[in-house]
């Protein structure tokens, strides 16, 4: 697992990198993955759960959830920025949150599939539940994140494209002297 999961980590940033014309979209959701990630291993300590085998395919799992949020989230926001033509910060802004809140109930029923689907794999008391409840930990505790992640993506993509926009004004003979 050493040497598996980083690949698979590896492989997923480069082929987010190669997918989105926005070259910067990938570290975003890779951002949004580290937040989850994160709480996925504070969760482990809660119930005194140890890094293994079973812990590391629970990462996994979570890893491809929350790349698959930020990636409709961030797919939907790519399309927008290349059809319309913003002409104001505040146009950027109203288009990062119209998108936000056409793909938000895409994610959160997808987290929430997740969390229920898990549920019965982290409550269970029977045969193989020690080595089935490790698989379940990281995914819900990341999942559980992932509420307040789906704020990230947004929040990033409309900073950037602000930037461009205050950067093209700063750069265009016409913006000097709007």
């Amino acid at each position: 697992m050493q040497i598996f999961v980083p690949i698979c980590i590896a492989i997923m940033f480069v082929s987010l990198y190669l997918a989105f014309r926005r070259k910067w979209i990938a570290p975003v959701i890779f951002l949004d993955v580290g937040v989850s990630m994160a709480a996925g291993f504070l969760l482990l300590p809660l119930w005194g759960a140890n890094l293994s085998i079973a812990v590391w395919v629970g990462f996994l799992v979570l890893l491809g959830v929350v790349d698959d949020d930020s990636v409709v989230l961030s797919t939907y926001l790519e399309d927008i920025f290349d059809k319309a033509k913003l002409q104001s910060i505040g146009e950027i802004r109203e288009a990062v949150i119209q998108g936000g809140l056409k793909r938000i109930r895409a994610n959160l029923m997808t987290i929430c599939t997740t969390v229920f689907g898990l549920m019965p794999v982290f409550w269970a008391t029977g045969r193989g539940a020690d080595v089935m409840k490790p698989i379940a930990l990281p995914s819900l505790g990341g999942m559980a994140v992932s509420v307040v992640t789906m704020f990230i993506v947004p929040c990033l993509f409309c900073a950037v494209e602000e930037w461009k926009w205050k950067r093209a004004q700063r750069l265009s003979p016409q913006g000097a002297t709007t």
